[in-house]
């Protein structure tokens, strides 16, 4: 039998409210003999892994701002940790059956940010991916909403995925699903309005509140990623502002600056605001 789970306590920077004073917990600590339980991808009892909940290569660029900052308003506390959150989540072979995906999404953000470095005509308007291996990026990006749906801390506190949706991430992961039953778009942010802003050091993640598709985006190591589970066909009805991307073509991915990011301009709007000494 494993231990006990236990949580490590979320390093608290900042309360933004009164009420927000209290403990709150982040990432699972390491139990020594390890946790025995039911695997979140396979399901069979086994012992799990202490993995991350985004691949670990993602968080250099975090803590290279100086630390893992969190902004959690729903929380009402700012935070400051050294690691990305980690739970015992997956066992070792499920882990390790996704780390290909990661590798390859790894491999593929290096070769991205070159090419950008190299032309930087990239960044006024969108670049071409040929070929692209659409069902690694796939499962890579299914691999973090299981994840974030089973992870209680946070920034992945408010992601809970309907069994429907779940069964659909599952399949993707486990080989039976892809497009056009996963639809998928991309953005590759960059810095140059305001060249202090790194994008590869932001971490937003929420599910998308769409009336006819379900859904998640996430933005991470520079590129903003949207999900969306087609489960009866009513992919089509939406008007996306980017094109998905899909087997067998190439793929158009959009650039942005990130200052033009929802969750980024108003924050650019608040701290112009503020007054000056």
């Amino acid at each position: 039998m494993g231990s006990k789970r236990r949580r490590v306590k979320l390093q608290i920077t900042e309360s933004l409210q009164e009420e927000a004073a209290g403990i709150y917990f982040g990432s699972d600590s390491r139990v020594s003999g390890g946790i025995t339980a039911d695997c979140g991808l396979c399901g069979r009892r086994s012992k799990l892994i202490l993995g991350h909940v985004v691949p670990k290569w993602t968080h250099k660029w975090m803590k290279a701002e100086g630390g893992v900052l969190g902004h959690y308003r729903s929380l009402g506390i700012r935070t400051r940790e050294q690691d990305g959150s980690k739970h015992y989540m997956l066992c070792g072979h499920c882990e390790q059956k996704l780390g290909v995906a990661e590798a390859y999404v790894a491999r593929l953000t290096e070769w991205v940010d070159e090419e950008m470095e190299r032309n930087p005509y990239y960044e006024e308007g969108t670049f071409l991916l040929s070929p692209l291996d659409l069902g690694k990026v796939e499962q890579y990006l299914c691999a973090i909403a299981l994840r974030a749906h089973i992870a209680p801390s946070p920034p992945f506190h408010q992601i809970s995925f309907s069994e429907r949706e779940r069964l659909v991430i599952l399949d993707v992961l486990n080989g039976k699903a892809g497009w056009p039953r996963v639809r998928v778009h991309a953005i590759r942010f960059f810095e140059h309005i305001f060249p202090g802003i790194n994008p590869k050091g932001m971490l937003f993640m929420q599910q998308l509140p769409d009336q006819y598709v379900p859904g998640f985006c996430i933005m991470l190591a520079g590129w903003e990623w949207s999900v969306l589970f087609d489960l009866d066909g009513s992919y089509e009805k939406l008007q996306f502002p980017t094109s998905d991307l899909r087997p067998g073509e190439e793929a158009e991915i959009a650039c942005g600056d990130i200052t033009l990011h929802r969750n980024v301009s108003p924050w650019l709007y608040e701290k112009k605001s503020e007054p000056t000494e």
